[in-house]
């Protein structure tokens, strides 16, 4: 109910169903649903303005996906926190987390997480400024989406490409890119 909400943009009644899920999991005892409800209560946060907020939800999802053993939801909630250290300008934070969304998802050997985890490295480079890492993530990134048929990831490899180019002073360039990223999507 709480991702049918959020599809429909109804942010406030997706909180809803969210918490009570997670009271229903913690009724319940069943520590990987904790997990899911803290991390979608925290992308919320984060997309209502609240990266700090976001950021604490995070650390309760990171802590109930360990006690879960669950290194796959552990990868996702870094991905988010990158998402939301770069909200709050510290691109240091960010990498830290994306870095550790890469280990995970290496771990796991889940190709497409590996992919979602690169592209989270990739914006962070850019963050820095190091554009050359940020475009070497990115073919490493599309490189795993093309390998198991993830198109939809490549949107945003474009949109990132894009930045880069940007950022190098290719305004037809990035144009080119985005209007590529709007194709894909």
């Amino acid at each position: 109910q709480g991702a049918i909400a959020w599809q429909r943009g109804a942010l406030a009644e997706a909180q809803e169903c969210f918490q009570q899920a997670l009271e229903l999991a913690r009724d319940l005892d069943d520590v990987a649903a904790q997990a899911r409800a803290f991390n979608n209560l925290g992308i919320l946060l984060n997309l209502r303005g609240d990266p700090t907020a976001a950021l604490a939800t995070y650390d309760l999802a990171l802590a109930s996906h360990q006690r879960a053993g669950n290194p796959r939801g552990m990868a996702e909630t870094h991905i988010n926190m990158e998402i939301s250290w770069l909200a709050l300008g510290n691109a240091a934070r960010a990498r830290e987390t994306a870095d550790e969304a890469v280990r995970l998802a290496r771990e796991v050997d889940d190709v497409t997480l590996l992919g979602l985890s690169l592209v989270a490295r990739a914006e962070t480079s850019i963050a820095l400024g190091d554009h050359s890492l940020a475009l070497a993530e990115l073919n490493r990134a599309e490189t795993a989406y093309r390998s198991v048929g993830f198109t939809a990831g490549l949107a945003e490899v474009r949109r990132l490409e894009a930045a880069t180019a940007r950022a190098r002073g290719e305004r037809a360039a990035a144009k080119q890119l985005l209007v590529e990223a709007r194709a894909l999507a």
